[in-house]
């Protein structure tokens, strides 16, 4: 099993100070959880497993498991998914968006990164027309959203943010 053998640590941890890890294989990701995250996937996961199991398209990461280790007086809780994101994929750009333009533009050393993650702002200015899909494709994509948002507002939390990775061409 990947998950048994060294992990890479990803160098890009998110805002609320998780850790990421990836397994050598690139077929599993590992992050760490406040206990507020993990009390929230807990009650999530039921609503969120029938979602997965009814619609094959999600967009939601797979969870495979919620674990809390404890050692030195401390509790470090994991999660387990799957990488939605190869590292063999060449990505050409990456979005981070929220849906709001306040204080939503990619700050300076986020700009000098090799890879870096723009936001609400930054998509508004480099695709004013948006992301041209066709009938087919657009249907599918807003069909797939409108069910993975339905998982969250089952236990009253409006979804965040979506991730955008643009392909490389």
């Amino acid at each position: 099993y990947s998950i048994c053998k060294p992990l890479r640590e990803l160098k890009n941890p998110g805002a609320s100070g998780s850790l990421f890890y990836l397994t050598s294989d690139d077929e599993f990701i590992l992050k760490t959880v406040q206990k507020k995250e993990a009390e929230f996937l807990k009650c999530l996961l039921p609503g969120y497993y029938m979602n997965v199991t009814q619609n094959p398209r999600t967009l939601l990461p797979k969870f495979f498991g919620l674990y809390c280790y404890q050692g030195d007086n401390k509790n470090i809780r994991i999660t387990v998914m799957n990488n939605l994101i190869p590292s063999y994929l060449q990505m050409h750009e990456t979005y981070d968006l929220k849906g709001s333009t306040y204080r939503r533009r990619a700050n300076s050393a986020e700009r000098r990164k090799d890879s870096p993650t723009w936001k609400d702002l930054d998509f508004m200015e480099r695709h004013p027309d948006g992301l041209l899909l066709d009938v087919e494709t657009y249907n599918a994509l807003a069909k797939t959203v409108q069910r993975d948002c339905r998982v969250s507002l089952m236990k009253g939390k409006k979804t965040e943010r979506i991730l955008i990775h643009i392909l490389g061409t």
